[in-house]
């Protein structure tokens, strides 16, 4: 097996970055903040704009990137972070 190439050296800096940031509380009510106000926890659709539920589902698509990476990467902090409890 060779050297990683510069994107996997990349992607596994991201990783322990972000597991850094949910090791810790703060972190962890930060990304709950950020899911939060991405509307992963709500419904998009606005009957009355359609221009509004597509920026709501834009917004809602970037947090599940952020829950996916959660799953992937820390999954042990992911029922801390949904919960908000400690």
């Amino acid at each position: 097996m060779g050297e990683l190439t510069k994107e996997e050296r990349d992607r596994l800096a991201e990783i322990e970055d972000f597991k850094f940031v949910v090791s810790d509380k703060r972190g962890r009510r930060f990304v709950r903040r950020l899911l939060e106000n991405a509307g992963v926890f709500r419904l998009s659709f606005n009957a009355t704009n359609e221009s509004s539920t597509a920026f709501n589902e834009g917004a809602r698509n970037q947090g599940l990137a952020l829950l996916n990476e959660i799953t992937e990467v820390a999954p042990e902090h992911l029922t801390e972070i949904m919960t908000g409890e400690e």
